[in-house]
């Protein structure tokens, strides 16, 4: 609701906005109970304070192919897809790993920006996980993440979005960039994918059912974060979900 009303505001038409991925953001009650409150003090681009606020939320914003504005919101949990990739599909595909450098195991938010003085009147306490230190050899020290929330100002929204960095960050993440046939070329930033029939393992895991890590669900579902597409091919940048309940 705050994304369509700055961007309306902002002079982007009703007609401009993905009025079906707004209204299912809205009714996935993900984001139930969650507030955010800002000023614009100075001129800012558009698009960077749509991200801004996003980003200190469960949402992905971003502009279509067609330039529509689009939004796609992290679920907790997921048991569909959009659109299944069959492995006889599958042009070329190459898997990789986020880092342990982006790991984190310890989160701590501040909130309530002050636009005098120009920094945070409130921070969370921390939580960790020390599971996750211990099975990936990472001190507190050396994986927390100590992050600003500009545009939240409410005790509550600023622990929960605290959890929800947590259990996203705490594992590392599966990435896939796959080149597909034009017979996905309808697929966006947002969509989510499995793989119905891939045959191997993809770092000890199988990818065509959910796994378990550490008492956390990896899904076999996949967000789109990228996606290119020529005269003969569509090639996705896929993010492996977690459950993040």
């Amino acid at each position: 609701d705050i994304l369509r009303a700055v961007a309306l505001d902002g002079g982007i038409g009703l007609g401009d906005l993905n009025g079906t991925a707004f209204t299912a953001s809205r009714a996935s009650g993900y984001l139930s109970g969650w507030k955010h409150a800002f000023s614009v003090t100075e001129k800012i681009n558009s698009k960077d304070l749509f991200e801004g606020i996003g980003k200190e939320s469960k949402t992905f914003v971003f502009f279509r192919a067609d330039s529509d504005l689009n939004c796609a919101t992290i679920k907790d949990t997921y048991t569909s897809s959009n659109k299944s990739i069959n492995f006889d599909d599958i042009l070329n595909i190459r898997f990789s790993r986020t880092s342990l450098e982006q790991i984190k195991t310890k989160v701590i938010v501040h909130y309530k920006f002050d636009y005098g003085n120009g920094g945070y009147s409130l921070t969370t306490s921390a939580v960790q996980d020390t599971n996750a230190q211990t099975k990936y050899n990472l001190p507190a020290a050396d994986s927390t993440l100590d992050i600003n929330a500009k545009y939240i100002r409410d005790t509550t929204t600023a622990e929960s979005y605290r959890d929800y960095l947590l259990k996203q960050w705490k594992q590392p993440h599966n990435l896939a960039e796959v080149k597909l046939p034009l017979s996905y070329f309808e697929l966006e930033l947002g969509d989510i994918v499995d793989f119905s029939d891939y045959p191997d393992k993809v770092f000890g895991e199988t990818i065509t059912a959910n796994a378990t890590r550490m008492s956390q669900t990896i899904y076999k579902y996949w967000m789109v974060v990228g996606a290119k597409r020529t005269v003969d091919s569509v090639v996705l940048s896929l993010f492996q979900l977690h459950d993040v309940s």
